[in-house]
């Protein structure tokens, strides 16, 4: 039964020993190992999926977040939005590449509505605030909220993009999003 490998058993000898929480599920750390994970890994490698790179300021923290969305496939964190081929962390800091810290988000849009993908993104920080290390323009210093789009993405993803975005807008009480959205070409994420 494939269910069976998201079970967790547990055996404590004693009918009085309550356990607190869902003890019948794998912690996500364990799941990476259960078969029907990597059954559904060698098949989404069979699928369309669309990649986005999404910025929110310490990027750590929005990859934890948005690879735990269903549909997410892969995340990597790195830098996009710059000018600097292949820019190293020590100059992203310096603040002469024009990078953004971005998680790269490839997921499968037939799980993941778009939409709901970069919703979810938005309610993760706040748009509103430029978190640049004192840099306060829209679209600089590396910790800024920003949403990169490949040209080649796929069908939708852009109004996507552009409808979370004006969803967001209308619940902020006329506050400015600071979020940028671009599409960009070519080698665009480091």
């Amino acid at each position: 039964c494939i269910h069976a490998s998201a079970l967790n058993f547990l055996s404590t000898g004693n009918a009085n020993v309550q356990i607190e929480g869902p003890a019948s599920y794998r912690s996500l750390e364990r799941a990476e190992t259960s078969p029907s994970r990597m059954i559904l890994r060698d098949l989404t490698g069979r699928v369309p999926t669309v990649t986005v790179a999404l910025g929110a300021g310490c990027l750590w923290h929005m990859e934890f977040a948005l690879r735990r969305l269903p549909g997410v496939v892969r995340t990597v964190a790195g830098y996009a939005g710059g000018s600097t081929a292949s820019p190293t962390y020590q100059q992203v800091c310096a603040g002469n590449t024009g990078h953004a810290e971005t998680v790269l988000v490839e997921f499968d849009p037939a799980i993941l509505d778009p939409k709901k993908l970069f919703g979810c993104f938005l309610a993760l920080h706040n748009p509103t605030r430029v978190r640049a290390h004192g840099k306060c323009a829209v679209g600089c210093g590396q910790y800024r909220s920003c949403i990169f789009l490949p040209s080649f993405g796929g069908p939708g993803v852009e109004e996507a993009a552009r409808g979370a975005l004006c969803d967001c807008q209308a619940q902020l009480d006329n506050r400015e999003l600071s979020t940028e959205l671009r599409i960009l070409d070519g080698d665009w994420f480091w």
